[in-house]
């Protein structure tokens, strides 16, 4: 998986080209060979291990390739990763009008909370394309809209969240037809330190989110937009040996350009996380050990590098002064 991009999944098949039992042995190579046979252009994978779930399709570049040499045969399998299908919904800034016919405004123009603004704008512009049902109510993203006639024959569904349980930061998220949603969100969302994240349904399982149900279209694409950074719920950003990691949460200043962080004490560290048998990962708000080199070390492979720092960038702005906003509301009523 990568943060905000399409991942990867390569896989090697061996096959036989010789003989009949051989080629029965290797028949899923055959298979993924044959395109014409197996009656359909495009493969799909699902990859799961230690509690993490990736699923793709073909590149449709690489796709499928037979290599054959002395070391033997092989077919190579590339795949990208889910992310890949949110760069071909395009932007339609009026998607609910013909976009051969009219499109006024012709580029979006949306104020919201970043999570609950992307979404909304991929399922406006998913409907679009599938041209489902559009009575829906002012907030597309309400759990209540997610029925299984608004959504049952739709290939990618974002996933329900009322516009006022967001707690990601606002933005202004502006898009053109000629844009892909990926391409417009995808800089916001690492400026906002949010991360897409993808899940292909399969039968058998489970509710996508209480209450939905399981009866969805085979291989729909839910998309959900996360914070895995562990910005505002704390983590670590210093220490040393003698007081161990220093966990602080992050607090935009008064004027919205700086950040302040907290040292937060006191606090017990819940390690339930990592209690959890067969699942591997680092919890960001609680980073669990940090790897240092030594006479005595566990570490076989160690690389630093160091550098003087880069150019910086000062934006000037923010709040505007007192009396500024009173007085454009003045004019404006």
């Amino acid at each position: 998986l990568k943060y905000n991009d399409t991942g990867a999944i390569h896989l090697e098949l061996p096959i036989d080209m010789e003989s009949e039992q051989g080629k029965r042995r290797t028949f899923l190579a055959h298979w993924a060979l044959d395109q014409e046979s197996r009656g359909t252009s495009n493969i799909h994978v699902i990859v799961k291990k230690d509690g993490a779930r990736i699923g793709g399709r073909t590149d449709p570049e690489k796709g499928v390739t037979l290599h054959r040499s002395k070391d033997g045969d092989k077919v190579v399998l590339e795949f990208l990763e889910d992310t890949q299908e949110l760069k071909h919904v395009h932007m339609a800034a009026s998607p609910f009008l013909p976009v051969s016919l009219v499109q006024q405004p012709k580029v979006q123009f949306l104020w919201a909370p970043v999570d609950w603004g992307g979404l909304a704008t991929l399922g406006w512009n998913m409907l679009r394309v599938q041209g489902t049902n559009f009575n829906v109510n002012n907030d597309l993203l309400d759990p209540a809209n997610h029925s299984s006639g608004l959504w049952a024959q739709t290939q990618i569904v974002p996933m329900p969240r009322p516009i006022g349980s967001s707690v990601a930061p606002t933005t202004i998220i502006t898009g053109n037809i000629k844009q892909s949603w990926f391409d417009v969100m995808a800089p916001i969302l690492e400026d906002a330190e949010l991360m897409i994240k993808t899940r292909r349904f399969l039968k058998g399982d489970p509710e996508p989110w209480p209450g939905a149900g399981t009866n969805w279209r085979q291989g729909t694409l839910f998309v959900d937009i996360v914070d895995k950074s562990g910005w505002q719920a704390g983590t670590s950003l210093g220490g040393n040996l003698a007081t161990g990691l220093l966990r602080s949460i992050a607090n935009v200043t008064s004027n919205y350009v700086e950040d302040s962080y907290d040292l937060i004490t006191g606090q017990p560290v819940d390690t339930t996380g990592y209690k959890l048998p067969g699942f591997l990962s680092t919890q960001p708000p609680h980073p669990y050990v940090v790897y240092r080199d030594g006479d005595i070390t566990g570490v076989q492979d160690f690389q630093l590098t160091r550098g003087a720092g880069g150019p910086c960038r000062i934006t000037a702005g923010g709040q505007s002064m007192p009396g500024v906003n009173e007085l454009f509301e003045a004019a404006i009523g």
